[in-house]
């Protein structure tokens, strides 16, 4: 064998290694960056979209519960009114269990701060509905009453705007976190594309080198 053969040989063994070298960092590269999206996927579902998930139930138990309140208030029957009472019980269970299910999901402080801003303003509008429960529960059914008047007032009106609107910023501050994992998953996946291509691409140069 000459020694221009053995050159050949060598160099065709080490273009080889090399490629299969280079296969194999893309490989473990591409495994890594996928259970590292799996991870993030996980971790989104579990803590931003559960959470966005309970806070939406949370809200719209919010708008059953002031619709019950009404419901109480311009009851004409003691069924009527009885119904409405136990609608409204109903929404405040649904409202605790999802509030509590969202709360224990939040990790950022910006989504602790409006979980604060609305238990704070959601414990005036029950106050608000139970002196609600109360006057209706010492009325007839006549068209003037106190609690239709208490109903309309500044006073409760105010109270359910402002746990709603806290309820609806902190819905978007869920969804915004959402978008943000979901886009750093983007950035991620691009990244571990370029390295692929740029391994890759150097395979195939180094191989050609190789071999010339």
């Amino acid at each position: 064998m000459s020694l221009g053969n053995i050159r050949i040989g060598t160099r065709l063994i080490g273009s080889f290694v090399i490629v299969l070298a280079i296969t194999m960092v893309v490989g473990l590269n591409g495994i890594s960056s996928m259970r590292t999206l799996a991870a993030g996927a996980q971790a989104m579902y579990e803590k931003e979209l559960l959470a966005l998930s309970h806070a939406k139930e949370a809200n719209i138990a919010l708008i059953y519960m002031e619709r019950a309140a009404r419901g109480l208030v311009l009851a004409t029957s003691a069924e009527q009114r009885r119904q409405s009472l136990q609608h409204v019980d109903e929404a405040k269970t649904i409202i605790k269990n999802e509030f509590d299910a969202a709360k224990a999901l939040h990790h950022s402080d910006k989504s602790k701060v409006l979980a604060a801003e609305f238990e704070r303003h959601y414990a005036a509008y029950l106050d608000n509905v139970n002196k609600l429960i109360e006057l209706s529960s010492r009325e007839g059914f006549t068209q003037s009453r106190e609690s239709i008047e208490y109903l309309h007032s500044a006073a409760f009106t105010e109270t359910v705007n402002k746990a709603d609107d806290a309820l609806t910023a902190l819905t978007k501050q869920n969804e915004l976190q959402a978008k943000t994992a979901a886009a750093e998953g983007q950035v991620l996946y691009e990244s571990s594309r370029t390295v692929a291509i740029g391994l890759l691409s150097a395979g195939v140069v180094l191989g050609l080198v190789l071999r010339s």
